[in-house]
């Protein structure tokens, strides 16, 4: 049996990373990016992690426009 797990902000250079990381460990991964699940939607989150009974979750979703973020 694959251990399995969950990663949010698939799309992103860490997430993406993770995932080849994982895969790479034999786990079963689902990946979502940001147009798949909103992180900032907890119900949406919620019902995410609902349907995939994973051991372990990483949340690699971030937001990269320093000078914006600043600002």
């Amino acid at each position: 049996m694959n251990k399995r797990a969950v990663v949010f902000g698939a799309a992103g250079q860490l997430g993406s990373g993770l995932v080849r990381e994982l895969q790479r460990r034999r786990y079963s991964v689902m990946a979502w990016d940001r147009a798949q699940v909103d992180i900032t939607d907890p119900a949406a989150v919620q019902n995410a992690l609902a349907n995939y009974d994973a051991e372990v979750v990483f949340n690699a979703a971030s937001y990269n426009q320093v000078d914006v973020a600043e600002k």
